[in-house]
């Protein structure tokens, strides 16, 4: 092949092609492309060949299967059904009255025969056949016919003799023109069972052509084929041959030698693929150093960033912690306070000897142990929920529960619960307890800001979705600021003044546990509505 045009690389001794070699020469594209052109070419007429002679093979055998077979064996039970008593002219005519029912069942046996090879042929006819394979059948079927109309005037042949022979007349005038018929019957069943047979034969032979003509068309052709491919591999091969330097040169960078260039004395193509893959390589290189240089800027960066991350997590920690703290010193201290108080109470009381007075002071200390108890413990179950239990449990029954457990407390504030809970409301897998209890908080809180109003209407609805139930708590009550709304989960956060901000977030914590979702929509002077989205039960 010409040499193209040649520069030294920047390594020294090896020589880059700068430029195409002569336009007459035809591409490697092209070339490669001619070639399986050609192969795919002689496929398509080997395929097309094989297909033709199977499709004119199985034609052929669907009539043998469909027509001419079962028209045989139909030809055959018919030539089987003797018509007549083989006897002698003088005791025929007896012997034919004697049996003339089972004549009669014979004739319309032979003549059933005869209507099932009509129908084959008649079906036979509805496909796609050969003008000669029509031709053939269609003399099959008109020779059919008239052996039927043949049998049918046997048949009234038959009938005139026993009318005759049943009424005393004489009926020696039918005989000889049954015979007749009979034998004309006879001849034309063995005329048509041999053409049948002759065109079997002939199917048969097609058969047998059709399937040594695709075998020859497989065999020479796939030689053909297979030495238009082998032709072509080998072409290819010498033409790709110069893609293996190039190859050795991509290993050896991938291997981190970026500086190294290849040289390709070859046609047009493989020339510029070259020339692409120096400058490639110079632009990796050129990267990697570019690389190089960020990736320690970015590790600095990224030292830098680990460490205001780790400070700011600290802060938040002390942050989160100092306000738990603040929030349960504030929460602590009235009770702390009111039992140092009744301590003292209850010292004095000892010492005057009233005992009534001790007592109720004992019981009042009881009070303020049991509301710090009831403190502490709501601030430990943010931070310590038990694990789930979950089983599928019927949405309706549980919330009816929980508004009849609530109901004499909520008529005492004034408040009126609406339940809109369709009957067949598919079941949730949740944990009941929990759910009940972060239900609960919901409708409390609902119960609490329509009592601040006076009292309302409190709406527990329920909808069932493709693959979750809906449960809806609306309130009629004062409702809340968009700020508030933003932040009724996070903790600590409360609009009532004695309220420990913890009811909502264990609520919403409950909710995400279940795999469910929890939202709060209120504007003011038009009530809050919470809604829940939660899992269905998976069906049985």
């Amino acid at each position: 092949m010409t040499e193209a045009p040649q520069v030294r690389s920047r390594r020294g001794p090896e020589i880059l092609p700068t430029g195409p070699s002569k336009r007459s020469r035809i591409s490697l594209r092209v070339t490669v492309l001619l070639g399986y052109v050609v192969l795919l070419v002689t496929f398509a007429g080997v395929l097309t060949k094989v297909l033709v002679e199977m499709r004119e093979a199985h034609l052929s055998v669907a009539m043998l299967a469909d027509g001419y077979l079962p028209l045989a064996q139909a030809l055959g039970r018919a030539e089987a059904i003797p018509l007549g008593p083989g006897l002698e002219r003088d005791t025929l005519i007896d012997t034919l009255y004697a049996r003339r029912e089972t004549e009669q069942n014979l004739v319309r046996l032979k003549d059933g025969q005869m209507k099932n090879a009509l129908d084959v042929t008649t079906a036979a006819l509805a496909v796609q056949l050969s003008p000669e394979e029509r031709t053939g059948l269609e003399a099959i079927e008109s020779k059919i016919r008239d052996v039927r109309a043949e049998i049918a005037g046997y048949g009234i042949l038959l009938d005139d003799f026993v009318a005759a022979m049943d009424a005393g007349e004489p009926a020696t005038a039918f005989v000889p023109e049954m015979l007749q018929d009979k034998q004309r019957i006879k001849v034309n069943l063995e005329n048509l069972s041999d053409r049948v047979a002759r065109n079997t034969r002939r199917v048969t032979a097609h058969t047998h052509s059709s399937q040594r003509d695709a075998r020859i068309a497989v065999t020479s052709l796939s030689a053909v084929v297979f030495s238009i491919g082998l032709l072509l591999l080998i072409v290819t091969g010498y033409l790709l041959r110069p893609i293996r330097q190039l190859i050795i040169g991509a290993e050896r960078i991938r291997e981190g030698n970026l500086d190294e260039r290849v040289t390709v004395r070859s046609g047009a193509e493989v020339a510029r693929l070259a020339q692409a893959f120096n400058a490639m390589a110079a632009a990796l290189q050129e990267r990697e150093t570019h690389l190089e240089e960020r990736s320690i800027e970015l590790e600095a960066a990224l030292t830098e960033l680990r460490e205001h991350q780790t400070a700011l997590i600290r802060s938040e920690r002390l942050a989160t912690i100092g306000q738990m703290a603040a929030q349960i010193a504030h929460e602590v201290r009235n009770p702390l306070n009111a039992l140092g108080l009744n301590a003292d109470m209850l010292a004095e009381d000892v010492r005057s000897g009233s005992a009534d007075e001790a007592a109720e002071t004992v019981a009042a200390i009881k009070n303020e142990v049991r509301r710090l108890t009831e403190v502490t413990e709501a601030y430990l179950s943010l931070g310590r929920l038990p694990p789930l239990r979950l089983d599928p449990y019927p949405l309706g029954v549980l919330v009816g529960e929980l508004v009849r457990f609530q109901q004499e407390e909520l008529e005492q504030k004034g408040v009126t619960v609406t339940l809109e809970l369709p009957e067949d409301l598919p079941e949730v897998m949740v944990d009941s307890s929990q759910l009940r209890q972060a239900l609960l908080n919901i409708v409390r809180n609902a119960s609490e800001a329509l009592a601040e109003g006076g009292g309302g209407t409190l709406t527990v609805s329920a909808s069932a979705l493709p693959t979750e139930v809906r449960l809806d708590v609306a309130d009629d009550g004062p409702g809340m600021e968009a700020d508030n709304v933003a932040r009724i989960f996070d903790p600590f956060f409360s609009t009532k003044e004695t309220g420990s901000g913890l009811g909502l977030p264990i609520t919403h914590q409950v909710i995400a546990e279940h795999g469910g979702r929890i939202a709060c929509t209120s504007s003011l002077g038009e009530g809050t509505t919470f809604s829940i989205w939660l899992p269905r039960s998976k069906e049985p």
